[in-house]
């Protein structure tokens, strides 16, 4: 999933830019776009995210 986004997202995003200077405050927000859309397409990525299980854990002594 990650490879996608950073194919797709990033690449579009990121279009034309190779050569333009930024400020502080600009490299700022485009970091932060980029890690507010990379939590939205991969949410099971986030940090502390919760162990989503597709079978809970049981116990087999009861």
């Amino acid at each position: 999933m990650y490879r996608l986004y950073e194919s797709l997202v990033v690449s579009i995003l990121l279009s034309g830019c190779e050569t333009l200077t930024l400020h502080a405050d600009t490299e700022r927000r485009v970091q932060a776009l980029e890690l507010d859309m990379s939590r939205k397409t991969a949410p099971h990525l986030q940090h502390g995210a919760q162990d989503q299980r597709v079978r809970p854990e049981q116990d087999c002594n009861t």
